[in-house]
């Protein structure tokens, strides 16, 4: 589920437990792990699956696009056969509020990045996302770790 959700008020985003888009049966969680972990996370992405409340745990970011070794100075942006230096701390979590609960995500301005980054395109569906997290992120700069 996008912290930027499509829509208004009453949007996925702003319902927990609701899909982010109204054609999907279960919501989905865009998840970053280290390489290494992703057998495990796919492991239990089965189970969440099929839990009481059902959840999607996606890693095609971290299979395909992103080189995460968090244990490691640095860690890879990938596009086909190109593979990008950044420095780890880039996807280093922290802590944020979200429906009145702390949540880990990346730096926000990371994330604004790989909406372009991944996949080298940035998708007609993700603009509006994109817009909204940059005015937060310009609204708020100390959250987002800037000045």
């Amino acid at each position: 589920m996008s912290a930027t959700g499509e829509g208004g008020s009453g949007s996925a985003a702003e319902v927990p437990g609701r899909a982010a888009d109204p054609t999907q049966r279960i919501p989905d969680v865009d998840l970053l792990v280290p390489r290494d972990r992703l057998a495990l996370v796919k492991s239990y992405s089965e189970s969440a699956r099929n839990a009481v409340l059902p959840i999607k745990l996606d890693t095609v970011a971290a299979e395909v696009y992103v080189d995460f070794r968090p244990r490691h100075e640095k860690s890879y942006l990938v596009h086909r056969r190109l593979r990008f230096p950044v420095p780890s701390t880039f996807f280093a979590p922290r802590a944020v509020p979200l429906f009145g609960e702390q949540i880990k995500t990346i730096d926000p301005r990371s994330l604004l990045h790989t909406f372009g980054t991944i996949g080298g395109v940035v998708r007609q569906k993700d603009v509006p996302k994109m817009i909204r997290l940059a005015e937060a992120i310009r609204s708020n700069p100390k959250r987002s770790g800037g000045q």
